[in-house]
């Protein structure tokens, strides 16, 4: 039960990283890699992130993933990109990661671009708090 109690606690300390934290794919557990894609998608602008979801899911399309199916059977229902939410991608990374894990190399490209461009836009939230909190 103490050990349940711990996977717990570093749970939430590992939901609590900043997204722009660099994730190496094959070091990096599933649900931590699930947390920090969710979490770098949520600070994103909305037309990036469709974006990167779109090149997300050409990289995985041409490492011969039938996405598709992989996302009928986490039980999302997208008909387009846009409609995938921020927790879609992270779970379909966390699948793929856990499922296939060979393709995770697909998808080193788009997801450090994710990670960039949630860092920029990060530094410039916290610009603007800094500068309202002057």
């Amino acid at each position: 039960m103490s050990s349940l109690k711990k996977v717990r606690n570093k749970n939430r300390q590992s939901s609590g990283k900043d997204a722009t934290s660099t994730y190496d794919l094959r070091n990096a557990t599933p649900n931590e890699l699930c947390d920090a894609v969710r979490a770098a998608m949520v600070a994103v602008p909305l037309e990036d992130r469709v974006s990167i979801t779109q090149k997300l899911l050409v990289a995985l399309q041409g490492s011969r993933l039938n996405v598709g199916s992989i996302l009928l059977l986490l039980g999302i229902h997208a008909d387009t990109v846009e409609e995938l939410t921020p927790s879609d991608v992270g779970y379909l990374v966390r699948y793929i990661r856990i499922n296939a894990p060979a393709v995770t190399t697909a998808m080193r490209r788009p997801l450090t671009e994710l990670f960039e461009l949630a860092g920029k836009a990060q530094r410039a939230q916290r610009l603007q708090e800094s500068k309202r909190a002057a």
